[in-house]
């Protein structure tokens, strides 16, 4: 546990980095092979390519589409999975004439680095998934993404549905480079049966989070495992306590103003704090050698009572623990400014069109069927966190758990975010924290035990993609 906090800080000056920035949790699984196919079935997602013998629907598409993008084939349950195999059939069923040639990265790391590598080299794929702000921004600066803007002029009803908020993080200039699909968020997880057995409830406090940790500790459960090997993780608790302790305005000030201010106290404070959860055996002893979905399989299979995680590994928990499975915001700190009504969240996943796109009628056609109300409700009835607003959801449909994070809006409107947005509560702009698109592995330690300083490091040091 000595050099916990150590590794736990090495990402302490990237803390609004989300999980999309390391990969994505959807496509982590140690199982999951790159697959490329186009086999004629319906069972996953590269196979979805299939041709046709369905009649086209509207002005027939011909010619070749190729599509780059992510996602876990290792649950075949996952609604997302569900959703794409659903959605990629349907557009070439109605498209028999066009051939679309998708490339199915399961492994989000591994997709990162093909799709980085491909666009340097000036192989960008017609219709691609991204991320967005930092990760987008050497993309757009190159010259190999088009800009969307007629695009969405031309769509009044589709670009109804976009949020202003979640466009911006696809803007640079005046141009908008990729239609953002789904947000991210990260919560505590918790085992229900664990908590029952121990008599413990969802604490509302710091000091009921820290109560409830002694317990399961003298239970002996590891009230929180933390798999922070591959470095990102450990800073969804300093984020958190971060916020707590000292609210948004400052990050603010860091993130969407670029003013390099990590030397500030505020950041030693929170980082003091978060040694106490340390020093208190919160967290698994080896939490720097364990890797991220070693840490989640110790959580489902009840080796420890929580974890700090995103709402995109909601399906694989569900599908080991049923409904065992729950999750609640990083309590109050008794004293700090933030609220437990802010939430940890990203507009992480968006997709773009290649600016040597060599079929533009059939990129946008996939985009705009894409993006289609109809298909935008259907995934977000799934209770997946779609950043489209004014969809006629029908919350019923979605599984309890997600519709937690899914439920109606009872906050005013603002013009970036309208009642009718599905997720407003969790994720009105107010209470949202903007990732940076920066590359936690590439930032060094900065503090340890033994420190007795702050660092100082440079605006540069900040903001390296």
């Amino acid at each position: 546990m000595k050099r916990a906090l150590s590794l736990l800080l090495s990402c302490m000056m990237l803390f609004p980095v989300l999980a999309g920035c390391s990969g994505g949790a959807d496509a982590s699984s140690p199982a999951a092979q790159e697959s490329e196919a186009a086999a004629p079935a319906e069972s996953n997602l590269s196979e979805a390519s299939a041709e046709s013998t369905a009649e086209p629907a509207g002005d027939a598409l011909s010619g070749t589409l190729t599509f780059w993008t992510s996602m876990n084939e290792a649950y075949q349950d996952d609604p997302g999975l569900l959703w794409w195999q659903e959605t990629l059939k349907t557009f070439q069923d109605s498209n028999p004439g066009l051939k679309l040639e998708i490339s199915n990265t399961p492994d989000g790391n591994q997709y990162l680095t093909k799709i980085t590598t491909e666009i340097a080299a000036g192989n960008t794929p017609d219709v691609f998934r991204t991320w967005l702000t930092g990760r987008l921004e050497p993309f757009v600066t190159a010259g190999r993404v088009a800009p969307l803007n007629d695009f969405l002029e031309a769509r009044p009803e589709l670009k109804d549905t976009i949020s202003p908020t979640a466009l911006s993080f696809s803007t640079f200039g005046d141009s908008y480079y990729a239609i953002p699909m789904q947000k991210s968020g990260e919560v505590v997880f918790y085992n229900k049966k664990l908590f029952a057995d121990n008599g413990l409830e969802v604490p509302k406090s710091y000091d009921e989070f820290m109560s409830a940790c002694a317990t399961l500790k003298g239970a002996g459960v590891n009230p929180v495992v933390c798999g922070n090997l591959d470095v990102w993780p450990g800073a969804v608790p300093y984020m958190m306590l971060f916020n707590r302790l000292h609210g948004n305005d400052l990050y603010e000030e860091v993130i969407v103003g670029k003013v390099a201010k990590f030397d500030d106290p505020a950041y030693a404070d929170t980082g003091v704090k978060l040694q106490e959860m340390v020093n208190a055996g919160v967290f698994n002893d080896n939490i720097n050698a364990l890797k991220y979905d070693e840490a989640q399989v110790k959580f489902y299979t009840g080796e420890a009572g929580m974890v700090f995680d995103g709402l995109w590994a909601m399906t694989k928990f569900v599908e080991m623990m049923g409904e065992d499975c729950g999750f609640f915001n990083f309590p109050m700190v008794e004293g700090g400014k933030g609220s437990d009504n802010d939430y940890i969240v990203n507009y992480d996943e968006g997709f773009a069109i290649s600016s040597t796109c060599g079929n533009l009628p059939a990129a946008e056609a996939f985009m705009e069927y894409i993006f289609s109300i109809d298909r935008q409700t259907k995934l977000a009835e799934s209770g997946k966190l779609v950043a489209s607003v004014n969809l006629p959801v029908d919350y019923s449909k979605m599984p309890s758990i997600r519709r937690r994070s899914a439920r109606p809006s009872t906050t005013p409107a603002t013009a970036s975010t309208p009642t009718t947005t599905p997720w407003a509560p969790i994720w009105a702009p107010s209470s949202t924290w903007r990732c940076s698109g920066c590359c936690p592995a590439r930032i060094p330690p900065l503090y340890s035990k033994t420190s007795t300083s702050w660092p100082r490091p440079s605006g540069a040091d900040l903001h390296r993609k």
